[in-house]
């Protein structure tokens, strides 16, 4: 790592004092001598349009040195050029090269941003965390905050490593998403030799709350490439074990091995983080703390890359041992770990009738003109092991069948497309029996703020909670149920309706789970049987 006082000493050296300064400088330029006065910069700081304000300089990792008059910032080199006499013998601005020089010795006084790089990082930071919960439309690259987070910190992040280690170590990225802004935008520094991706491996990340104003300085690793793979399940306990054996190796003081606390887990953040530590919006550290986080991050780091081919499963993304796949089968499914989804569909691609459990269809997140599903988002958060309702849209209107996802998204041949899509693989588990249909679904209290029911199923796929799946799935009525007579339901019910279960005992914080069962099917006119043993308790 290279010592930071070297280049404070440096700077020193580079400095003009109050008696070297001069009137008019000369220099030679393609063999010719220009004479350069003060009023000559001056006047060419005045016709020159380009500076650090605007996005062309801001969001760049270049140029460093620009003059600073009255507070306004303009690139000395576009500065230089707008001199007539070092236009007459320049052939190009690649003929100007060194000048910082001519503008001190003139009196100037001129900004480095690579001076100040730990500074504007850190206002950086603080601007995509003000900024970011405001955020309106598609990301895209016109957007000042796309570019913040996609140039701008990686650029500066990138030049903290320069000035502190000897070699050009990492590659730098930042993401606002893809069409959608994402929950938890990132920037992140990777080695080569160990990732070219934030998909896979191990890299330094700087992670972004938006909602909770917050930003974590964290050694994580990538869970796309495992998700996709193994689902979430399975991910969780590879990516928790695996961090847990790198501290083991790793020490980094003064970061926590405890996973951080997001307002958005939808990509296994938590679970992935092997070291993190928090800076809060309302109370950034100084920009050296910031500084020395990330050296302290990519040190650590260096020290991964170097001895990860010791540790037990050094290829996480490949999950090499097949022990390990056996044993996460064998294991109990935490249902709590799934997430829940709403598919709308045709009968004419859903066709209940026609399918048996263990069917699969690939469902496009794509329209055959090429727009995005309406939603996209929710085909890029579902996973393998997902849990599913299918609906059938008009003229059926009913929720038909359920089944899980067999594959997230992923890009594949489909019917009407001319190239390959991406979209999810849904597999059919079984056909729900009895009529949920969708006025049915509209009365139920439970599910009034549904996304299905929110935007009236029109789009493919919806988020579920799991207790809004659960309410679903407690409409069934099995064939073999014994009909009875047409009742007629009293519709305010629902408003009035009020259960006590006093001294009944039920395990683990499912009473409430159950009391919105039993809303659900005496608001939708079900009948209730509830067995159990007398006088038995637990106690």
């Amino acid at each position: 790592m290279k010592d930071f006082n070297e280049c404070l000493n440096q700077r020193r050296l580079n400095s003009i004092t109050q008696e070297e300064l001069m009137e008019e400088v000369s220099r030679i330029i393609n063999a010719q001598e220009v004479s350069i006065s003060k009023s000559d910069i001056e006047e060419a700081f005045e016709r020159t349009e380009a500076s650090l304000d605007s996005d062309n300089y801001e969001h760049r990792y270049s140029p460093w040195h620009f003059i600073d008059i009255d507070g306004a910032k303009k690139p000395i080199n576009d500065v230089f050029w707008n001199i007539p006499e070092v236009q007459d013998a320049a052939s190009s601005k690649d003929d100007i090269h060194s000048i910082q020089k001519v503008f001190t010795k003139l009196g100037f006084e001129l900004y480095d941003r690579k001076e100040h790089a730990e500074d504007i990082l850190r206002d950086t930071f603080e601007e995509i965390l003000y900024d970011y919960p405001t955020r309106q439309g598609n990301a895209s690259k016109d957007k000042r905050l796309y570019q913040l987070l996609v140039n701008k910190a990686p650029n500066f992040v990138n030049h903290i490593t320069n000035r502190n280690f000897d070699e050009k170590t990492f590659e730098f990225k930042g993401t606002a998403g893809q069409g959608n802004w994402p929950n938890i935008p990132w920037v992140a520094a990777l080695h080569p030799k160990e990732t070219d991706t934030t998909q896979k491996g191990v890299y330094v990340v700087y992670l972004f709350d938006p909602e909770k104003e917050v930003v974590y300085a964290t050694l994580n690793q990538g869970t796309k490439k495992l998700i996709d793979k193994n689902g979430k399940r399975e991910t969780r306990e590879i990516l928790e074990d695996r961090a847990g054996e790198i501290r083991e190796k790793v020490n980094l003081k003064s970061f926590s091995g405890e996973n951080p606390d997001l307002s958005d887990n939808d990509k296994l953040y938590e679970e992935s983080t092997i070291y993190q530590k928090k800076y809060e919006l309302e109370d950034l550290p100084d920009s050296g703390q910031i500084r020395d986080d990330f050296v302290n991050l990519a040190e650590a780091y260096l020290d991964y890359v170097e001895i990860k081919d010791k540790l037990e499963y050094p290829n996480i993304d490949e999950k090499s041992s097949e022990r390990r796949i056996e044993d996460f089968e064998s294991e109990k499914i935490d249902e709590d770990s799934a997430s829940y989804f709403w598919v709308t569909a045709d009968p004419s691609i859903w066709e209940v009738s026609e399918l048996e459990s263990g069917d699969k269809k690939f469902y496009p997140g794509y329209l055959p003109s090429g727009n995005k599903a309406r939603i996209f988002s929710n085909f890029e958060k579902a996973s393998k092991g997902d849990r599913v309702v299918f609906y059938q849209s008009t003229p059926v209107k009913k929720v038909v069948a359920e089944g899980v996802v067999d594959e997230g998204l992923h890009e594949e041949e489909a019917e009407g497309y001319d190239d390959p899509v991406e979209g999810v693989t849904l597999e059919y588990n079984r056909e729900i029996e009895g009529d949920i249909s969708w006025s049915q679904l509209k009365e139920i209290p439970d599910l009034e703020g549904s996304k299905p029911i929110i935007n009236t199923s029109q789009g493919s796929i919806f988020k579920l909670e799991r207790e809004e799946f659960e309410t679903i799935l407690s409409l069934e009525t099995p064939r073999n149920e014994k009909r009875t007579p047409d009742i007629e339901v009293d519709k305010g019910l629902s408003a009035d309706l009020e259960i006590k279960f006093d001294d009944l005992y039920f395990p683990e914080d499912e009473e409430e789970s159950i009391k919105n069962q039993i809303e659900a099917s005496l608001n939708s006119g079900k009948h209730i049987i509830f067995t159990g043993l007398y006088g038995f308790h637990p106690d």
